[in-house]
């Protein structure tokens, strides 16, 4: 609503232009940090995947868990999208920060980078899906 009235007046070339211009170094860092130490090897793609499989069984149960205790609220469609947005969210780009004290090798930090791309992929699988079919 607010943004709509921005972008449609005088002053809407300035304000995407900005925007633009405070975004575009982040989408660099971001890629940066993703692909730094990202090494994905033929053993460890089925432990991603069991990983990943994993989470995402826990997202849906939880997700289920708000159907059932909030089930009239669940019917509102800001509502539902907001849970399922929220508990597909992708892992912090800072967990690989946050858990390397504990890993033992090299290969362990590759498997953490590696695990974020590949969810940050179910991520945005699941966000398209809530556009296309809720919103």
């Amino acid at each position: 609503m607010a943004y709509g009235a921005i972008v449609s007046s005088s002053f809407g070339p300035a304000f995407t232009g900005s925007i633009s211009m405070l975004t575009s170094p982040i989408v660099g860092l971001i890629l940066f940090v993703l692909g730094y130490d990202l090494t994905v090897d033929r053993k460890t793609i089925a432990p991603m995947l069991r990983v990943g499989g994993v989470r995402l069984a826990w997202s849906v149960l939880i997700i289920l868990g708000i159907f059932l205790l909030f089930a009239s609220r669940m019917a509102d469609k800001e509502f539902l999208m907001a849970v399922l947005i929220y508990f597909m969210c992708p892992t912090g780009f800072v967990m690989g920060a946050l858990v390397a004290p504990v890993l033992k090798d090299e290969s362990e930090t590759g498997f953490i980078s590696a695990f974020t791309l590949l969810y940050i992929i179910v991520t945005l699988i699941a966000y398209t899906c809530v556009v296309v079919f809720i919103a």
